[in-house]
């Protein structure tokens, strides 16, 4: 006999078919951005990573094309239909392109001195990280179902793509030296005369802004209407987003370029948010870390202003008295940080829960308050009434029912 199939069984069959390929689709352009991330890696080693200052974040492609290649690829082995791992491997690919083709304009420029071919390679950068631009657009308007919010949302996408477009026209065409690399002029460039040489400055800056805001419109529209999961998922990519551009931000500050090399590091933790959010690994656990990172992060401010307003006043007026400074001034302010952590923590605790946490705090308060009235009444129509009043309002149900078990004799015979 000669096995027949079921009536879905053909589809199945087409549907594994149609995962193995996507599959070895992935693999293979994770293995292609490796292969690029190392080139520019060995690139930038030969030229010196130190020789141009002015490029800031020189190394930023490799770790943005591992951090986005890597979370991509494990997206994609597990669910090949999600959108956002393709949206992620993209975007690692376009790092590491971006990344080669930097590192090969400098081997040209400082190595091989071919100024013709590192011209051209870095007029090609110039323009070039728009297309990662929108591949961030396409993140935030997708993320994290892999579906547009609405099917209207399909406009913003074409307006984006134009967006993008008419920003990669006017860098290309855009006169004067290449920002990639100091000391090499746009080959290409176009001069422009009267008013369009005036607002020529300000076109890429309104064209990014209303880019990135028609995206940060769709995932606010998506967090509002989002609930349970989804919202976890949002959460997660808010705060990785957020923590990111704090440390790349502070890294240009005065002073601060420590924090440089934590910078880079920021980049991993976008993509690593977005792999945890996607796959749905310990989501609550967000809720937490938030709570956290506002705790700390408040008292971290709050006792380094007091550690160095003291250190300063204390050092003024040992100078004042003894005509000179004084290491006690930075053990006594030592010692009022370490006296004032515990009450300080508290304190922003509760504010954080009041502020952010309502009903949570509210329910912790309504708690405490019954637990006083619980080993103080002895009414149990009083208790019965102050219980359900709890119930309500903490864990506020539908529907509210209190049975009491009927006492036996047994229990009679324990009362007497």
């Amino acid at each position: 006999r000669v096995p027949t199939r079921g009536p879905g069984e053909p589809d199945r069959a087409m549907g594994r078919s149609v995962n193995r390929t996507l599959r070895r689709l992935g693999w293979t352009v994770s293995s292609i951005t490796a292969t690029l991330v190392l080139t520019a890696t060995v690139l930038a080693f030969v030229t010196g990573w130190g020789v141009y200052e002015g490029l800031g974040f020189r190394s930023f492609g490799v770790f943005a094309g591992i951090a986005f290649g890597t979370v991509a690829l494990v997206i994609i082995v597990n669910q090949p239909r999600h959108a956002i791992g393709w949206v992620l491997a993209y975007l690692g690919l376009g790092w590491a392109v971006r990344d080669v083709l930097l590192e090969l304009a400098l081997y040209a420029q400082l190595v091989t001195e071919q100024l013709t071919l590192a011209t051209t390679l870095a007029w090609i950068v110039n323009w070039y990280w728009q297309l990662i631009v929108y591949g961030i657009f396409l993140l935030l308007l997708l993320f994290p179902t892999g579906k547009l919010p609405t099917s209207r949302w399909r406009v913003a996408l074409g307006l984006l793509g134009v967006t993008v477009a008419l920003s990669m026209l006017h860098l290309a065409l855009q006169p004067g030296p290449l920002a990639v690399i100091p000391g090499l002029a746009n080959p290409y460039g176009v001069e422009f005369t009267g008013s369009l040489a005036v607002l020529r400055p300000y076109v890429l800056a309104v064209l990014l802004s209303l880019g990135f805001g028609t995206a940060a419109a769709a995932a606010i529209v998506r967090f509002r209407r989002a609930g349970g999961i989804e919202r976890q998922q949002l959460k997660w990519f808010a705060y990785a987003v957020t923590v990111a551009l704090v440390l790349v931000g502070s890294s240009s500050w005065p002073g601060m370029e420590w924090l440089l090399a934590i910078s880079w590091v920021a980049v991993l933790l976008p993509p690593v948010a977005i792999g945890l959010a996607v796959m749905r690994y310990r989501l609550y656990d967000i809720d937490l870390i938030i709570r956290r990172t506002l705790v700390y992060g408040l008292v971290t401010a709050l006792l380094a202003a007091v550690y160095f307003s003291s250190v300063v006043l204390l050092q003024r007026l040992f100078t004042a008295l003894a005509g000179q400074q004084s290491p006690v001034a930075i053990v006594i302010s030592t010692l009022v940080i370490a006296a004032l952590f515990s009450p300080v923590r508290g304190r922003v605790q509760r504010f954080i829960n009041r502020r952010f946490y309502r009903q949570e705090y509210d329910a912790v308060q309504t708690l405490a308050q019954f637990g006083a009235v619980a080993r103080q009444e002895v009414d149990l129509e009083t208790l019965t009434g102050s219980l359900l009043q709890v119930v309500d309002q903490t864990m506020q149900p539908d529907e509210l029912t209190l049975w009491l078990a009927p006492l036996t004799a047994e229990c009679d015979e324990v009362d007497a």
